[in-house]
């Protein structure tokens, strides 16, 4: 594996976890076994990178781990605002779709 598919990896598994989990609203153990999916595939990529770097020679630098795991968390955040969002107007469009019907059963 590059360095740049770890990276896109590392980011976008928390992304992808966050843009899905509030399309399962209520349903808390669906959101649970994507949350832990992505905690999953993160620590195969970490241990992976941890593996490339070990065969390198090269000591990880606590630095680049602690701007790694706020990357992580803030990918994950933002995949979580993008969610929340598309989830509300994948709403709307359900109720206005729904508004639409009634008003033309009362026509």
């Amino acid at each position: 594996m590059s360095s740049t598919q770890i990276i896109i990896l590392f980011l976008g598994t928390p992304f992808m976890a966050g843009v899905l989990a509030p399309f399962f609203r209520g349903r808390w153990l669906v959101q649970m076994a994507v949350w832990t999916l992505a905690l999953l595939s993160t620590l195969v990529v970490v241990y992976v990178w941890a593996g490339m770097e070990a065969a390198r020679l090269e000591l990880t630098n606590i630095r680049l781990v602690l701007a790694a795991s706020a990357l992580w968390s803030t990918a994950g955040l933002a995949g979580l605002l993008v969610g929340r969002e598309a989830e509300n107007v994948r709403r709307d469009a359900i109720n206005t779709r729904e508004k639409r019907k009634a008003s033309e059963i009362f026509r």
